[in-house]
């Protein structure tokens, strides 16, 4: 347990941090990258410093019906042949 000063005045109580039971299936909001790469649609997140998406299939921190829904999305996408926006042609889609 710490406490500390707030505006010289009075002193609050910072409770230890509690941890996780589980750490995995925690998150329930989700901002996920699309691109496609040679026809090839890519779901998942950015590598570093750059804006090329790492293609995943699963997130551990997400709920189960995230990943099936990013998944059903990912064919969709594909299937229909959907445009996506391309950062590298500007503000042209394909």
């Amino acid at each position: 347990m710490l406490w500390i000063k707030l505006l010289e005045k009075d002193y609050i109580e910072v409770l230890d941090t509690l941890g996780m039971e589980d750490g995995y299936h925690y998150r329930n909001k989700s901002v996920i990258p699309v691109q496609k790469v040679n026809g090839e649609v890519k779901m998942g997140y950015y590598k570093p410093r750059s804006h090329d998406v790492v293609n995943i299939e699963k997130c551990f921190i997400q709920y189960d019906e995230h990943n099936v829904l990013m998944n059903k999305l990912r064919s969709l996408i594909s299937e229909l042949n959907l445009s996506v926006y391309d950062e590298k042609q500007s503000l042209r889609c394909y």
